[in-house]
């Protein structure tokens, strides 16, 4: 008997597994039956059908996302379009613009300085500040009726031409020239009113020269000559000019600090002046010669609390030694040979909201008059208030002035007033305003006077 061979054995055994392991398959596949062979040809229709309608789906949806990005392309450029046709209208409005302000600022700077423009630039390079010029005047009708005679005309008031230059950057200059009208002989004349070189140094620390409004108080430092200003169609009696009967030096010619300084509890703000003081009349005003060595010394001091909104408060000093005069006769007779020592006190208190404006000042006037040797004691005060609806104003005022008897200098002027003055302003535009006004003065050493103005007042 024959060994077996193992080697021999495992390929024989490999051999019988492999055709039976066939034998089954075949088997296998001859069950297969009907259902078995639709089940199968669903199966391949799934899977090659079926995805076609997902790509027919999905082709679908990007034709509308097409659609959509191709509707915002179009809406965007039709919004370029609009931007490009508004962006051509500003650059031709911009150039128009541009002309008109050059031919203005030249025109403003032909009229202002007439000599200096055959030569616009220096020869080394310089050029001349340029200069802007504005002004205010006004027009009246009047009705007045004085101790029982009355009268009514037609008036010219002042017409004041205002220019200002920014000479650098911390150096401006201010020219302030006024036309008025004379009542007695009908004439006009030209006055300068003010004429002031500003150094800005900082906000704190300014330095004016030059003839200006003396800074006695509010009324005097905001309103000037343009009665467009101010609301009434007056002023109060207090604050007249010298040359229409007022008690104050509201103009004055000399050198002055002043500045602000803000804190935390608010604005304070200083004025110190020195000037020459009064003339040795009422109605002059020294800017070309000081009669006397003596000059005249201002402070003003304010603040705005920060806890009080729209609120100034201020207080003021002045003291000057006015030179004698012998041509003026005083009360008793005989000339007003030596000065008079002057002292003005004053304060304010002023309300400015969005509507509503209040107003108040007092002044004390002591002239101690060493040819005399009386003393002279003047009292001037208004309280003011207004409201505004709309671009009406209705306003009311109350003038006080009471003069010491037989002061020599108010000698012209030494009737006292209790003056009440009702009225309602119109700002018809943004530069124009008609005011009427009804004032009842009654006057304690004359006739009571009794007016009504209307009043058309504007800058331009």
């Amino acid at each position: 008997m024959h060994a077996s061979n193992p080697v021999v054995d495992r390929m024989k055994r490999v051999r019988i597994d492999k055709l039976e392991r066939k034998r089954n398959m075949n088997r296998l596949c001859y069950k297969v039956d009907l259902n078995s062979t639709l089940y199968f040809r669903i199966c391949i229709f799934a899977g090659f059908i079926l995805p076609l309608f997902a790509v027919f789906g999905q082709d679908s949806d990007l034709s509308e996302l097409k659609h959509q990005i191709r509707q915002l392309m179009q809406e965007n450029q039709e919004l370029r379009d609009r931007l490009d046709r508004q962006s051509g209208h500003l650059s031709e409005m911009q150039q128009r613009l541009s002309t008109l302000e050059s031919t203005a600022s030249d025109a403003a700077s032909y009229a202002v300085a007439v000599p200096f423009q055959s030569e616009p630039e220096l020869g080394s390079g310089l050029r001349i500040p340029k200069a802007r010029i504005h002004g205010f005047a006004d027009l009246s009708y009047r009705v007045q009726d004085v101790g029982g005679m009355s009268s009514s005309t037609f008036a010219l008031g002042d017409l004041d031409l205002f220019m200002t230059s920014e000479l650098s950057d911390n150096v401006s200059f201010l020219l302030e020239a006024d036309f008025a009208g004379n009542t007695e002989d009908n004439s006009a004349k030209l006055t300068l009113q003010r004429v002031v070189l500003r150094y800005a140094i900082t906000d704190a620390l300014n330095i004016k020269i030059g003839r200006t409004h003396t800074p006695l108080g509010y009324w005097n430092q905001n309103f000037h000559h343009g009665f467009w200003l101010h609301t009434p169609a007056t002023r109060p009696e207090i604050y007249k000019f010298e040359r229409d009967g007022g008690a104050l030096p509201v103009h004055a010619f000399g050198l002055s600090l002043l500045g602000e300084i803000h804190t935390g509890i608010g604005v304070l703000g200083y004025d110190f002046g020195m000037y020459n003081g009064r003339g040795d009349v009422r109605t002059e005003v020294q800017h070309g010669q000081d009669k006397n060595d003596h000059k005249a010394l201002n402070l003003l001091l304010f603040a705005s609390p920060a806890a009080l909104p729209g609120v100034q408060l201020g207080f003021d000093v002045y003291w000057d030694k006015i030179p004698g005069n012998p041509d003026a006769s005083l009360p008793g007779g005989g000339p007003r040979a030596s000065g008079i020592d002057e002292l003005i006190i004053g304060g304010f208190l002023v309300y400015e909201g969005e509507n509503l404006e209040l107003a108040a000042e007092v002044f004390g006037i002591e002239h101690e008059d060493h040819t005399s040797g009386k003393k002279f004691e003047t009292l001037g005060l208004y309280i003011q208030a207004g409201y505004t609806i709309d671009k009406l104003t209705p306003y009311y005022r109350y003038d006080y002035v009471d003069y010491g008897d037989g002061d020599p200098f108010f000698a012209d002027i030494d009737v006292d007033s209790r003056k009440h003055t009702v009225g309602v302003r119109w700002d018809v535009f943004t530069w124009n305003a008609l005011k009427l006004e009804y004032g009842y003065n009654d006057r304690q050493q004359a006739g009571d006077v009794q007016s009504l103005i209307l009043n058309s007042s504007f800058a331009f």
